[in-house]
């Protein structure tokens, strides 16, 4: 049996496991029955693990990353994608290096806070796309406030409503829409102090709060007292924004570095791979052909 033949067989394994544990995500509600929650409750590893997917506080980072995605779903496409790439595998034949890419793609792609001492990949990539979310939000903000300021200044002389006004700013929008509609809603009911912290919690963004506060007086004092509060509002996020821009040129720069790095750690783990395990499976055969 050669080095080849092996690899073949770890390849159909892993296929085999990550094919089971994809029928388990897919036909997971099929599952809800007594005799599964009670080998859940046996501290099956599969069962387990995919029941604490739905409830697991991460799911908390993807909403707050601006991703239409939840860990359950960002499982199953993993699952399908490993799945494909060992097919691939198997199917042409690959050598070493793409079984120690695949090995370390695995590792870096795990759902997880942490992998060991140290924050796992899947984390930076959620805090990146975090703070880039943040500060896209902070853009519309920004726009918004401007077209608030631009509104007020072009209907001094005309009587204004609160649902002209938030109907003017949902057709500006784009992610903030939804919840500027139900923002309008809760000033209606008369319940302004709640909707501004629902807004809040669905954004998570301290320039979205600020702004909120001050869109719901608008028809309770004189609509030319806000532009003060929103021009400082204004300045606030101009400010953040240079912030942001001196941090993704910090970025840019270590992420161009990042490729090199990995391309030499692939290339040394392959020299082991090469030197070492494919010495000792050659061996191994001498030995069993020799005896």
């Amino acid at each position: 049996m050669n080095t080849q033949y092996i690899l073949y067989l770890i390849y159909a394994c892993i296929f085999i496991i990550y094919s089971f544990v994809l029928y388990r995500i897919i036909f997971f509600k099929k599952f809800h029955n007594y005799n599964y929650k009670r080998r859940i409750k046996k501290k099956h590893f599969i069962g387990d693990r995919i029941v604490k997917l739905k409830n697991n506080p991460i799911n908390e980072r993807f909403k707050l990353s601006g991703l239409n995605l939840n860990l359950y779903s960002y499982e199953l496409i993993r699952t399908i994608i490993f799945a494909l790439l060992i097919v691939l595998m198997m199917f042409y034949g690959v050598g070493s290096i793409a079984f120690v890419m695949l090995l370390v793609l695995y590792v870096l792609t795990l759902p997880t806070k942490n992998i060991g001492k140290f924050k796992a990949p899947l984390m930076y990539m959620l805090d990146a796309l975090q703070y880039l979310h943040y500060n896209n939000v902070n853009k519309e903000i920004f726009n918004l406030a401007s077209s608030s300021l631009i509104y007020i200044d072009a209907n001094k002389k005309e009587p204004l409503s609160i649902h002209s006004f938030f109907e003017m700013l949902m057709k500006s929008a784009s992610f903030t829409e939804s919840y500027l509609a139900s923002l309008l809603r809760r000033c209606i009911e008369g319940e302004a102090d709640k909707g501004v912290d629902e807004f809040y919690l669905n954004i998570k963004n301290k320039n979205a709060r600020d702004f909120a506060k001050e869109i719901v007086k608008f028809d309770d004092v004189d609509p030319e007292s806000l532009v003060g509060p929103i021009q400082v509002l204004m300045h606030s996020i101009r400010e953040d924004r240079v912030e942001f821009k001196n941090k993704i040129a910090k970025i840019t720069s270590f992420v161009i570095s990042v490729p090199v790095v990995f391309t030499m750690m692939l290339i040394f783990l392959d020299f082991i791979y090469t030197v070492n395990v494919s010495e000792m499976f050659n061996n191994y055969t001498n030995f069993n052909l020799g005896g």
